[in-house]
Parts: C-alpha cells; sequence; structure tokens
C-alpha cells in the first residue's frame, strides 16, 4: 500500500514586493495571504475564508469593504470580520 507525504501549509497568494487586489476570494486554503519583508498589499472588497489563517507576515492596507473571518482578521475593522463568511461549498 502507498502511502502519501501529509499537506504542505501553502499560502493562497504571496506578495512581494507590491499587490493592490480589489474584489479577491481566497478561501479553503491553508493560508491566505503571505505579504513578507517589505512588501505591501492594499485589499478592497475582498474576503478571506482560509483553514488556518488568513493573513501572515505584514497585514494588508484595508481599503474598506473587507471580510476576513475572525480567527485571523488582518488587522480589519470590527465590522469587517466574523465566524463565518456564507460562501458555501465550491461548486461548478
Amino acid at each position: 500500500m502507498a502511502t502519501c507525504p501529509p499537506p504542505r501549509r501553502a499560502p493562497g497568494l504571496k506578495t512581494w514586493p507590491t499587490l493592490s487586489s480589489p474584489n479577491v476570494t481566497l478561501k479553503d486554503n491553508s493560508d491566505g495571504l503571505l505579504t513578507g519583508g517589505s512588501a505591501t498589499t492594499s485589499l478592497a472588497n475582498t474576503v478571506l475564508d482560509n483553514q488556518f489563517g488568513n493573513c501572515t507576515g505584514i497585514f494588508p492596507v484595508d481599503q474598506q469593504g473587507n471580510f476576513a473571518t475572525d480567527f485571523s482578521p488582518c488587522g480589519f475593522a470590527v465590522n469587517e470580520t466574523g465566524s463565518d463568511a456564507k460562501l458555501g461549498p465550491e461548486s461548478f
């Protein structure tokens, strides 16, 4: 019987050095957004709903209209966080 290696934790999106992301959904990744070093990420109207964390490294610049699950709120305002993004399962 073959064995599979355990899944790796990896971000859904890495930022080096600058990213402006309006209207993006990052869902069900092990980690959502990785902003490292001296990078800058600006988010507007973006939903972050990931398994272990929504933001790693430097918090993004909040351009409003964002939502992040509250276990990893990314520095967003209280009215931009909650326990459930209500996105449902992926379907095609």
